[in-house]
């Protein structure tokens, strides 16, 4: 592995801040409000033969310098093992798709050894990093592309887990200050029930070192099962949810989740302190990537409720170091249900919900001074052009959302769409 591509300790702290920034979703120049929106179809999967070119898109989107914009999907390319890919514009309003990676192909398609992508980010000399099912060990991969200069990418495989240092990562990946990357398991560690854990560029040579920051299930309080990333404050901290854990019995008689935060520590683990432990009055298992704004409230949302609408959240601290929680306004159906992610842009907070909406299709809402809007709602009728079922993160650039859904004229095989103000 080429050392010379990776990140070391001497990189410019403001530009690593201001990566910091836009991984957790707090955008400092932005509209308040859209309105209803006008949604743009930028690409659908499965339009090659086999679904070479992807299927099931998964995960956040990026963008590189030039505008291309980068996602993952779950299955489809050369081996169905899902890809990476590249939509770039043409300069009309439409979009060229390129695959620079298609997962499988180190093994000829003879095992998922680095299959299931998604969490990606980009470092400052352009190469993307994310979280894979499969690998060497069966249990998931942290992985590096590079840009070669025909235009194709290589990959390397930065880690493979082993369960015991955790097992299946699946959230998205976010750096600090000095190019270590941070991100969660669902599972292993010490307790089975998964961990945070903190991959440190190399200094000298070529491997990159794995510091496990914390492993959930050590009482029978504690969360377990983070399908979420975590975020950063600005003194360094570290905050995000598990799906089960926490008080009563909840779904698989594992509890209903928490919200948690993790403080540095010379040594690991980092300390725990359990900020909220849901409940069905104010939404069970959550499962997306908090954010956070300037004075350190934290939003969420819960994909259930009790009655199976879910909830979007907030958390203010308090004096002598508690949380106040607020359900924010989200009455359901028909201005959406099943909230999976939340976006804050300029004290607006956006969201997708899978089901809901005019046709029952889902919803991209918008939260601002305690009401809610509906921004765009989907269409899951055989004439509809556009996706529906969005489950997974917004992401905000020049004056736009864009998103996945899980829909498409072509079946349920995914698409990209943007989302601009009227």
């Amino acid at each position: 592995m080429r050392t010379s591509k990776h990140l070391s300790i001497s990189c410019s702290i403001e530009y690593w801040f201001a990566i910091l920034i836009l991984s957790v979703g707090v955008h400092l120049f932005a509209p308040t409000a859209f309105g209803q929106a006008r949604e743009t179809v930028l690409y659908t999967f499965c339009q090659q033969p086999n679904c070479v070119d992807g299927k099931s898109p998964q995960g956040n989107l990026v963008f590189d310098k030039k505008g291309n914009i980068y996602g993952t999907t779950f299955s489809g390319g050369s081996c169905d093992y899902g890809v990476v890919f590249e939509l770039m514009p043409k300069g009309d309003g439409t979009y060229t798709e390129n695959v620079p990676y298609s997962f499988g192909e180190n093994t000829n398609c003879q095992s998922s050894a680095d299959g299931a992508p998604r969490g990606l980010v980009f470092d400052r000399q352009g190469n993307l990093y994310g979280v894979g099912l499969g690998g060497p060990n069966g249990y998931g991969t942290v992985f590096e592309l590079s840009p070669n200069g025909d235009g194709s990418w290589q990959e390397t495989i930065l880690w493979a887990f082993n369960r015991l240092d955790g097992d299946r990562p699946q959230s998205q990946l976010i750096f600090d200050s000095f190019g270590n990357l941070y991100g969660t398991t669902i599972l292993g560690g010490k307790y089975g029930m998964g961990t945070v854990f903190q991959l440190a560029p190399p200094i000298s040579g070529s491997q990159w070192t794995l510091n496990i920051l914390y492993e959930f299930g050590s009482n029978p309080m504690d969360g377990n099962e983070p399908w979420a990333g975590v975020v950063f404050d600005d003194a360094g901290n570290l905050y995000g949810t598990t799906q089960f854990g926490g008080l009563g019995i909840g779904y698989h008689q594992q509890g209903w989740g928490i919200v948690f935060k993790l403080t540095p520590s010379p040594q690991s683990p980092w300390s725990e302190s359990i900020l909220h432990w849901f409940t069905p009055k104010d939404g069970v298992n959550p499962s997306s990537e908090l954010v956070i704004d300037k004075s350190g409230t934290l939003y969420g949302a819960v994909p259930d409720q009790g009655g199976g609408e879910g909830a979007v959240f907030r958390l203010t601290s308090q004096v002598g170091g508690t949380y106040k929680f607020q359900r924010l306004l989200f009455p359901g159906s028909p201005n959406g249900s099943q909230p999976f992610t939340v976006l804050l842009v300029n004290g607006t907070l956006f969201g997708t919900t899978y089901f809901g909406g005019t046709d029952n299709a889902g919803t991209v809402f918008q939260v601002k001074d305690g009401h809610e809007s509906v921004a765009y709602s989907f269409c899951s009728q055989p004439n509809c052009s556009d996706g529906n079922g969005p489950w997974d993160s917004l992401t905000f650039r020049a004056g736009s959302l864009f998103g996945i859904g899980s829909g498409g004229p072509n079946g349920y095989q995914g698409e990209v769409f943007q989302l601009s103000p009227q």
